[in-house]
């Protein structure tokens, strides 16, 4: 059993789709990453060594913003996106794409609850 970062089990994932998994990382982010610690994408954790994976961890916590504060940055930003009542802040309370996303052709089930809510009161 292989444990990074203090989380789940990682057996045969290759090593950039494990940092895909960090709250914040995107498949590019990832891929940068592994290039700039020198780790070949395919290469899963079994493979590394302890002084590899202590480089890593170092790198994330310096170079990173970690997951924890960044989720917290995310919400916060989200929090005043709806207290000053701006678009996309209501769109976010409504549960509708806020980005600019169509919604004549995708997100029905949140046009679908939307419109039960409306019922409702």
């Amino acid at each position: 059993m292989t444990y990074f970062l203090r989380r789940r089990k990682y057996e045969g994932l290759p090593a950039y789709q494990i940092f895909k998994s960090i709250f914040g990382f995107g498949d590019r982010s990832a891929r940068a990453f592994c290039r700039m610690m020198g780790i070949n994408l395919q290469t899963t954790l079994a493979h590394l060594n302890s002084k590899q994976f202590s480089r890593m961890e170092y790198a994330l916590n310096k170079r990173f913003v970690p997951e924890k504060d960044y989720k917290r940055y995310y919400a916060k930003i989200v929090q005043n996106h709806k207290k000053y009542q701006t678009f996309k802040g209501i769109r976010m309370s409504l549960g509708l794409p806020a980005n600019g996303q169509s919604t004549r052709t995708n997100a029905q089930t949140p046009k679908r609850l939307k419109n039960r809510w409306n019922r409702i009161f």
